[in-house]
């Protein structure tokens, strides 16, 4: 199960199935059943999250990174 240990997010998006959770520079995607799914660290700040079935995209001022998913 995934425990919150961290600041509270900035911002949480939710899909059918994950959720993230935006630290500022850092990204938590989580299965609804608590399991971490990814983690992604950035030198940059995130300016937002879209997160699908097996995607997501982290978008900062100037560029969008995507990154596969495991199922």
């Amino acid at each position: 199960m995934y425990i919150l240990n961290k600041n509270l997010p900035s911002q949480l998006k939710t899909s059918e199935k994950l959720i993230a959770l935006n630290y500022g520079n850092e990204v938590d995607i989580v299965s609804l059943n608590g399991t971490l799914k990814k983690n992604y660290t950035s030198a940059q700040q995130i300016k937002d999250i879209v997160i699908g079935n097996g995607i997501a995209g982290i978008i900062y001022n100037n560029n969008i990174n995507y990154h596969k998913l495991k199922p």
